[in-house]
């Protein structure tokens, strides 16, 4: 069993790595073997944006990103760790996912596990930053057993490492477990299906994305876009869409969510309605919640277009297109409970 470590932080020994290697000490301890990788100390170039990945099936540029995406592929399990720097990853993480898109288009890593952790020194981002990476891996087919987020207000000054270290152990115990369960049983693999995001992607531009459009036929995921567009055809209205959330609703993706989602649609439509998101179930009401954790306020036609893809949703709110008021996190969940 083998488990490879990345460190997507400037600071190759720093508090990432040292989140990372308590993890990984669990692991070597129930006799896995470990690699470390800094993404500091590697040769990654920026993505140019060329789409040859998704054409032709490769990278043109030649670094060490293709030896990290090797060592990925031969490892059974991955502990990922990235600091926040302003409530996102570091220049470094983000430039080798940039790098990574095409495994987000062809997932490759289906029956691998991981564990993400991230520390900050204010408690800003952490969360964000652990929820992003399981989402980047999640795409690529790696199952997530947990994530880890810790403060820590100076190079090992965490004010709660013995916490910590013990999550961190349990984590890895986590992860070899899971690993073994996988091996025999192979259900993750089996049961495995691309993320509603890509499958978007697909369905809209496949056609023009040769390798990605092969590699999606072969696997005989093309005619299951096509029947689920069929099953859910895009509503007309704004108030149709809404209606038919809870039937794209993805129920293994809301586990310990409650909360209330509070829409009031503008414009060419005029109405208010919530949605309410329990026990891993999805219902629809008309009307104003007496206590929504999320208040989306918007145009119609803007928040059709967002459903249709033709509007990106993170450009519409910082142009503020539309309004969102309370728990704003709840939105980076939707492509994930939604599609």
């Amino acid at each position: 069993m083998k488990i490879l470590g990345i460190v997507g932080s400037p600071r190759n020994k720093g508090n990432t790595y040292k989140m990372v290697k308590w993890v990984l000490d669990a692991v070597e301890e129930e006799g896995a073997s470990v690699e470390n990788l800094a993404l500091s100390e590697l040769n990654i170039r920026y993505c140019k944006g060329c789409n040859k990945c998704f054409i032709e099936g490769e990278c043109p540029q030649k670094d060490d990103v293709e030896l990290i995406h090797e060592k990925m592929l031969r490892a059974d399990g991955i502990v990922f760790g990235a600091p926040s720097y302003v409530m996102h990853v570091p220049a470094q993480t983000k430039t080798f996912i940039d790098r990574s898109t095409f495994i987000i288009h062809r997932p490759q890593f289906m029956g691998k596990f991981s564990v993400i952790v991230s520390p900050s020194a204010a408690g800003l981002g952490e969360d964000i930053v652990v929820d992003y990476l399981e989402g980047v891996l999640y795409a690529m087919g790696v199952t997530s057993v947990g994530k880890l987020t810790a403060i820590a207000y100076g190079p090992g000054i965490f004010p709660d490492e013995e916490k910590v270290r013990s999550e961190a152990k349990q984590l890895g115990i986590k992860l070899v477990e899971a690993i073994k369960d996988e091996r025999k049983t192979h259900k993750v693999v089996k049961s495995y299906m691309p993320s509603e995001e890509v499958k978007q992607v697909i369905n809209r531009v496949g056609m023009y994305l040769k390798a990605d459009y092969e590699f999606w036929k072969e696997k005989g995921w093309l005619k299951e876009v096509e029947e689920k567009k069929k099953a859910h055809p895009m509503p007309e209205t704004c108030k149709e869409l809404i209606e038919g959330m809870p039937l794209v609703f993805h129920p293994e993706q809301a586990k310990g969510l409650d909360l209330i989602v509070q829409f009031i649609i503008t414009g060419e439509e005029n109405f208010k309605a919530y949605l309410t998101i329990k026990d891993q179930k999805c219902t629809y009401q008309e009307g104003e919640a007496a206590d929504p954790a999320l208040i989306i306020t918007t145009p119609a036609n803007v928040w059709l277009k967002v459903a249709r893809g033709e509007l990106s949703g993170a450009r519409a709110f910082m142009t503020k297109k539309y309004k969102v008021k309370g728990k704003w996190r709840i939105l980076l969940k939707f492509d994930k409970l939604f599609g």
